[in-house]
Formats: C-alpha cells, sequence, structure tokens
C-alpha cells in the first residue's frame, strides 16, 4: 500500500482533496480556504484496500489506520457476486 500524504482544501463554495503536492492557490479562485492534513491510499497491484465495509483501490482519508489491503477478485469473482 503507498500512502501519500496529502490536504483536503475548503473554500466557502467547495472542498477538494489536492493531488500530493498542488498548490492550494492554484485552486482557491480567490477564496479564502482552510487545509486539513489527509492520506491518499493506493493498493499495490493485485490488491484492493479494504477497512472491513468498503472496498477500494484507491481511499482518501484522515488517517491510514483500519485500511488494510487484501487480494483483489478476479473477474469471475467478480461476476458471482454481481449475479
Amino acid at each position: 500500500m503507498q500512502v501519500l500524504n496529502t490536504y483536503r482544501m475548503k473554500t466557502p463554495t467547495r472542498t477538494i482533496d489536492l493531488a500530493p503536492g498542488a498548490e492550494p492557490e492554484t485552486f482557491a479562485n480567490g477564496e479564502a480556504y482552510t487545509l486539513t492534513p489527509m492520506v491518499r491510499l493506493i493498493a499495490a497491484e493485485g490488491k484492493i484496500l479494504t477497512n472491513g465495509t468498503a472496498t477500494q483501490p484507491c481511499v482518501i482519508t484522515g488517517s491510514s489506520e483500519g485500511w488494510t489491503e487484501v487480494d483483489a477478485p478476479d473477474d469471475d469473482q467478480r461476476q458471482k457476486e454481481a449475479e
């Protein structure tokens, strides 16, 4: 699992999850903003992230705590689950 530090930017009119290294001023459009530290978690190839409830290949969250990687289901397994 790759863990990237990033920020959630809030303005009076929008909420934006910034890419790592992004400059907030680029997205502020002159509005005042606040930044909240976040992490972007990216599952390794062939894996998927889970917190016991949700499963995602990538997630932006306040902490990596509680998220783990598990083997991603293969196409046959996905099709069976969809039926």
